[in-house]
């Protein structure tokens, strides 16, 4: 068995010193490293204990505001006051029980300006396990939100616009759909062409009333003769008109009826009696004139 000598010791131990030296450069070289990674991210990093923040980046002191004066500050002292209630209450306990905390915040500089924060926190434990302190990332999104707000209002501003549009263009339509034409002293014309549904009776009922009176008329004639087919809805409708026409002390003549709206009616067994019918829209208007 060789013996190990003092100088042998010596040389093994010279040997694990350069060993632990070479390590430690390393290591040096790799928290240098990351450091300058830590202190020059466009994020705001800091650290935080109970005595306050012991690190935080360059970009952490300038998004805060507190320059200087960053260390030592508290991690409530960043937030805003309407946002306290929230630290306390949902932040914090979020870090001791799940360890983390991701969200959107507003916290405030010393000048008393607001910031919007996107928030990742964590909980630092040390090598037994204890809770050390914590870390956060601040990102500033304020523009984000500002950009993302004044898109929102400008989509709803052209929403607003074409619903606008729409409803104008609903409207000439049903000016055009009922057009009431004042043809004499006294006498008005609505020719109807197409299909007449119940929203569109309705509209009739509604222009001829408002036009009777506007025009203190005698008679309105209704001319039918481009539309193509009558139920039950639009033959009550303009029954109904009939009446309220004979209210403001109008008549209404009914034109253009032709052979398959007659068998309707027919059909329909309608009382009709409140109606002037004519064949065609010159029988009407004749009849409106005094001309037969």
């Amino acid at each position: 068995m060789t013996e190990t000598t003092p100088a042998d010791e010596l040389a093994r131990l010279q040997t694990r010193v350069a060993e632990l030296e070479q390590h430690l450069a390393q290591q040096t070289s790799e928290l240098g490293m990351f450091k300058r990674l830590v202190d020059n991210a466009l994020d705001g990093i800091a650290v935080a204990r109970n005595s306050g923040v012991i690190y935080a980046n360059l970009s952490f002191s300038n998004m805060t505001g507190f320059g200087d004066k960053t260390l030592g500050s508290r991690v409530s002292d960043f937030f805003d006051e309407s946002e306290q209630g929230r630290l306390a209450n949902e932040i914090r306990p979020a870090m001791v029980n799940d360890g983390i905390w991701q969200g959107i915040a507003r916290l405030r500089r010393p000048d008393g300006s607001t910031w919007m924060c996107q928030l990742n926190a964590i909980t630092l434990h040390d090598d037994q396990g204890n809770v050390s302190g914590n870390a956060a990332f601040y990102r500033d999104i304020t523009a984000t939100l500002a950009q993302a707000a004044a898109l929102s209002a400008a989509e709803q501003e052209q929403l607003d616009l074409q619903e606008q549009i729409i409803a104008g263009q609903q409207a000439a339509l049903r000016e055009l759909s009922t057009p009431l034409i004042p043809l004499a002293d006294g006498v008005l014309v609505m020719p109807l062409v197409g299909t007449v549904d119940s929203a569109r009776a309705q509209q009739v009922l509604e222009t001829l009333l408002v036009g009777i009176a506007e025009h203190q008329a005698e008679t309105a004639i209704l001319d039918i003769t481009g539309v193509r087919d009558i139920d039950t809805g639009v033959a009550n409708a303009l029954l109904r008109a009939a009446q309220a026409a004979r209210l403001l002390g109008a008549r209404v003549v009914l034109t253009g009826i032709g052979a398959e709206v007659a068998q309707t009616l027919v059909h329909l067994d309608l009382n009709m009696e409140s109606i002037v019918t004519r064949s065609n829209l010159q029988g009407g208007i004749a009849y409106a004139l005094g001309h037969e």
